[in-house]
């Protein structure tokens, strides 16, 4: 039935100017939304499983030229994270990826060469120097994302606090796009 062939753009089946994502995840419709401090972000949500999603861009550090003070304080406020997640209300999910590939060593040099100064001490600049030329060689280069997912269905009070259904059917419960997208922002 060849429904394991995705071809998208010009040539493919999908309409023009169209692309839409493969197999389980063709569903999925994007939104854009504000947060309270103004800043857009992408709203994910997959109608068929009542959930929306949010993925966050992480800039995840090393720890090269890094005491193990900060590194322990990182680890601590990365669990703090997790833990404050799990008392948020709907969350359904949220999982850590993190991408790791060699790096020939033109970002730290990209970085190196902002950070220095004319005029400035040769200590300084020989250090940089160093730095440059041992840290470039087997560098790598590391993405993360933080995806966090939320579940649609508002919680049913009269269900937790009677343990029984209440009158209010499932349809009437499931929070719209613009409604999850402000508490989500919030």
């Amino acid at each position: 039935k060849r429904q394991n062939v995705y071809r998208s753009g010009l040539a493919g089946p999908v309409p023009y100017g169209s692309h839409t994502l493969p197999g389980l995840l063709a569903s999925v419709k994007a939104y854009d939304a504000v947060d309270v401090g103004g800043s857009a972000f992408a709203l994910l949500h997959v109608p068929s499983t009542r959930h929306y999603s949010v993925v966050l861009s992480c800039e995840p550090e090393g720890a090269q030229l890094v005491d193990d003070d900060t590194v322990d304080t990182w680890v601590a406020l990365w669990g703090r994270f997790l833990a404050e997640a799990g008392v948020e209300p709907g969350l359904e999910g949220l999982t850590a990826t993190v991408e790791t590939a060699p790096d020939p060593g033109s970002r730290l040099g990209a970085e190196l060469s902002r950070l220095r100064l004319d005029g400035a001490p040769p200590f300084a600049t020989a250090v940089l120097d160093e730095i440059e030329s041992t840290y470039a060689r087997g560098a790598a280069r590391v993405c993360g994302r933080v995806t966090i997912t939320w579940t649609a269905v508002r919680p049913n009070l009269d269900e937790r606090s009677r343990g029984r259904r209440s009158r209010q059917g499932t349809r009437s419960r499931i929070r719209t796009p613009e409604e999850m997208a402000a508490q989500i922002g919030n």
